[in-house]
């Protein structure tokens, strides 16, 4: 009698490449995610003095990397404040999480920003826990950016692999000129505007902070999920 064949023997590096590439994918939406929730955190908080006690340049070296390398430089600095007769200090110059690798040049920006040692800066302090404050409320887009071109590259590329493991084996429907339908499934629209609001969110902060050609592209998918919507509702019919 011939054994049955397991049907994981031939889906399980599927599997394992497919959870990979979303593993990824969802660490960088955490880090894109975290950036983000923390500049609309500090929106709410208060404006507040502050003394820039130090400031440069950290490097982190890989292996056979020399130390003045640009590519594993991070800006860090110390500053301190007052608040409320109570004498403060902070070490967060930014919401930026990564380091330079030539992204941008966020790092000089910042530095330039700042100014020198001993200069007179404003922070913005949450009035509700004072010893949380940050230097520079602002987004850092490249990073975001990066971030979110993981997510959709990831993804994508995890969907596609789960898809060919869980697809594997069903029958395909053909049209009367022998081609595959094109279907929208009911999943797909409920995650596109559960998307829908983030990718709104981040529009704006982009044309707030004049980048209306990338606002418009995020944008974008809301009509495109209104004609997911509108396609999954005929195939009902």
């Amino acid at each position: 009698m011939a054994r049955s064949k397991n049907p994981l023997a031939d889906t399980w590096p599927l599997l394992l490449i497919g959870t990979g590439f979303s593993a990824i994918a969802l660490a960088a939406l955490i880090i894109a995610a975290l950036h983000l929730i923390n500049h609309l955190r500090a929106e709410t908080w208060v404006e507040h003095p502050a003394v820039l006690e130090s400031i440069g340049e950290s490097h982190s070296p890989a292996a056979g990397q020399r130390l003045n390398s640009e590519r594993t430089t991070r800006l860090e600095g110390r500053y301190h404040y007052q608040w409320q007769g109570r004498e403060l200090t902070g070490e967060r110059l930014s919401f930026s999480t990564i380091h330079a690798y030539n992204l941008d040049d966020f790092d000089l920006q910042l530095a330039e920003h700042l100014g020198e040692p001993g200069s007179a800066i404003t922070i913005r302090v949450n009035p509700a826990a004072p010893a949380e404050s940050v230097a520079f409320a602002g987004i850092r887009w490249a990073e975001v950016g990066a971030c979110l071109l993981f997510v959709f590259g990831m993804g994508s590329g995890g969907l596609f692999f789960f898809y060919a493991v869980f697809a594997k084996g069903r029958p395909r429907k053909l049209t009367g000129r022998g081609a595959t339908p094109v279907r929208v499934h009911g999943v797909t629209v409920i995650v596109m505007w559960l998307l829908a609001p983030l990718f709104g969110l981040i529009a704006w902060l982009l044309w707030r902070d004049g980048h209306p050609l990338w606002a418009a592209a995020l944008a974008l998918q809301w009509p495109l999920t209104l004609n997911a919507s509108v396609a999954w509702l005929r195939q009902r019919r």
